[in-house]
C-alpha cells in the first residue's frame, strides 16, 4: 500500500514498535525433573577433588602426550568440529534474518514513444541509482524463535563435539593401558619360555643319563610349548591395540602400515589406580556433554514450535527505496532529481489445507521426542556410573585376590623347587607349581588392566574434564 511523505518519518517508530512488541508463540519450557541420588560413593571420604584433565591423575607423561596428539589430529574430533562450524554458520544466518536487508542497485534504459500523427521526439535515456531496504517486522517472534532454535542447536553441536572428544580420549587411554598390560604379559611369557626351555634341556640330558623317565621330559616339553603357544596371541593383541591407537591419533595409512603409535617394546608399566574423583550427582548433569546436548536440543525443539505456530498469523514487511535518477549518465550523481518510495506489505494465510497445522504438530512431536531423549540420557548416564562403580569395586577385589594368589604360588613354586633339589618330591610338582604361577601372573595383570578400565569408564561416565 502507498504511504504519504510523512510516512518516512514514522518508519523508525514502526520498526521499533514491531521489535519491542514482538511476542513469542513458543510454549513455556520445563526441564524434566529428575530424582538424583543424595548420598553415593563419589561423595565419600575416599574421594578427592579432581583438578585439571582427568587422565592426568594416572601420572603418566607418555599417556598425556598421546591424549594431546589424539585431541589434535583425530578424524572424529575434526569432523565434530566441522559440524560445529556448520551450526555456527546456520546460527549466524538465523540471526541475520532478523536484521534489515539493504541492497544497492542501478538501471539504465532507452525508449522512444512514436504516436501516430505526432512527430517523434527521438529516443530518451533514463538512468537510476539507489538503495533498497527491506525488513520483516517480527510481530509474532517467528524470526526470534528461529534464531533461538539455531543458537540452541549450535550449543548442542558444541556439546556433542565435547562428547566425541571425551570418547576419543577414553579410547586412547584404554588402548594405552591395554598395550601396557600386554607388554607386561609378553615379558612374563618370554621369561617363562626361557626358563622352561632351560628346564626342558636339563631334563632331556638327565633322560639321556637315565636319571629320569620320558614322562618327566614330555611334561617339561609340554610346559615349554604351552608358553610358546601363548606368546603369538599376546603379540597379536598388542599389534591390534597399537593399530587402534594409530587410528585414534590420526596417523596416515602409510604410518599405520609402516610404524606404530609408539614402540610396543617400550617399557610401559600399568599405573596405580587413582582415588575416586569427588563429584556430586548434580555435577554429572551439568558436566556430561550428552546431557548438555540433550537439554539444548529440547530448547531448540521448543523454539521451533513458536516458528511453526507463526505460520497461522499474518506477516508484515516494510520496504523503502532512496536514490537518484537522470536522463544523462554523466550528470547522474550531480542531478537534483531524487527518487524515493516507502511501502508496507502484509500477507495472511487464508486456506493452506492443513499445512500450518501439520507443521505445528510435527514440531510438538519433536519437542516430545526431545523430552524423552533428555530423560533417557540422564538415566543412561547414571546407569553407566553405577556399572563403572560396581566394576571398580569388584575388579579391585579380584585384583587383590589374584595378587595374593600370585604371591602364594610364587612361594609354592620356590618350595617345590627346593624340595625337588633336596630329593623330597618329583619334578612333576615343580612343573605344576610353575604352571599355576604363570597363569596367576597373567591373570593378575589382566585384572589390573580391567581395574584401570573401570576407572576410565567412570571418568567418562562422569563427563570427564577436557
Amino acid at each position: 500500500m502507498a504511504i504519504n511523505k510523512t510516512g518516512i518519518y514514522a518508519l523508525p517508530a514502526i520498526l521499533l514498535c514491531g521489535v519491542l512488541t514482538a511476542c513469542s508463540l513458543a510454549p513455556d519450557i520445563h526441564k524434566p525433573e529428575t530424582s538424583l541420588p543424595q548420598n553415593w560413593q563419589l561423595s565419600g571420604p575416599s574421594s578427592i577433588q579432581q583438578d585439571g584433565a582427568w587422565w592426568a591423575a594416572y601420572d603418566d607423561e607418555k599417556l598425556s602426550a598421546l591424549v594431546t596428539e589424539a585431541l589434535a589430529y583425530n578424524s572424529d574430533i575434526q569432523l565434530a568440529a566441522a559440524r560445529v562450524d556448520e551450526a555456527r554458520a546456520i546460527a549466524g544466518s538465523a540471526r541475520a534474518n532478523r536484521m534489515p536487508n539493504i541492497t544497492a542497485g542501478g538501471g539504465a534504459s532507452r525508449s522512444d514513444l512514436n504516436l501516430e500523427g505526432l512527430p517523434s521526439s527521438g529516443p530518451s535515456d533514463s538512468f537510476i541509482l539507489g538503495g533498497l531496504l527491506s525488513f520483516e517486522v517480527d510481530l509474532w517472534g517467528r524470526l526470534a524463535n528461529a534464531d533461538k532454535a539455531a543458537r540452541q542447536q549450535l550449543l548442542a553441536e558444541e556439546a556433542n563435539a565435547r562428547a566425541v572428544a571425551l570418547g576419543i580420549t577414553a579410547e586412547t587411554v584404554a588402548n594405552y593401558f591395554a598395550v601396557s598390560a600386554l607388554n607386561e604379559q609378553i615379558d612374563i611369557t618370554q621369561k617363562t619360555i626361557r626358563t622352561r626351555k632351560n628346564a626342558y634341556g636339563l631334563e632331556k640330558k638327565r633322560l639321556d643319563q637315565g636319571d629320569v623317565d620320558s614322562l618327566i621330559v614330555r611334561q617339561a616339553e609340554s610346559q615349554m610349548v604351552a608358553a610358546q603357544a601363548r606368546l603369538p596371541a599376546l603379540e597379536q593383541q598388542r599389534e591390534q591395540r597399537l593399530s587402534a591407537l594409530s587410528v585414534l591419533l590420526g596417523k596416515t595409512p602409510k604410518d599405520i602400515m609402516e610404524s606404530r603409535a609408539f614402540s610396543g617394546s617400550d617399557k610401559t608399566i600399568l599405573p596405580d589406580l587413582p582415588p575416586l574423583p569427588q563429584k556430586d550427582a548434580s555435577d554429572v548433569v551439568i558436566a556430561r556433554p550428552d546431557i548438555i546436548a540433550a537439554e539444548h536440543i529440547l530448547a531448540a525443539a521448543n523454539a521451533n514450535i513458536g516458528v511453526a505456530r507463526a505460520a497461522y498469523l499474518p506477516r508484515l514487511s516494510v520496504s523503502g527505496l532512496l536514490g537518484v535518477a537522470s536522463g544523462d549518465l554523466d550528470s547522474l550523481l550531480e542531478s537534483g532529481s531524487k527518487s524515493w518510495s516507502l511501502g508496507a506489505n502484509a500477507t495472511a494465510p487464508l486456506l493452506d489445507f492443513g499445512r500450518a497445522r501439520a507443521q505445528v504438530e510435527a514440531a510438538t512431536a519433536r519437542e516430545k521426542q526431545a523430552y524423552i531423549g533428555y530423560e533417557k540420557t540422564v538415566r543412561v548416564a547414571f546407569r553407566e556410573i553405577k556399572d563403572a562403580l560396581i566394576a571398580r569395586e569388584k575388579t579391585q577385589e579380584q585384583a587383590s585376590a589374584l595378587e595374593k594368589q600370585a604371591s602364594v604360588l610364587r612361594e609354592a613354586a620356590r618350595l617345590a623347587r627346593k624340595r625337588f633339589d633336596a630329593g623330597y618330591s618329583s619334578y612333576m610338582d615343580v612343573l605344576d607349581a610353575e604352571r599355576s604361577l604363570f597363569d596367576a601372573e597373567i591373570s593378575q595383570i589382566e585384572a589390573k588392566r580391567q581395574l584401570l578400565q573401570s576407572s576410565v569408564d567412570l571418568n567418562k561416565s562422569l563427563g570427564g574434564q577436557l
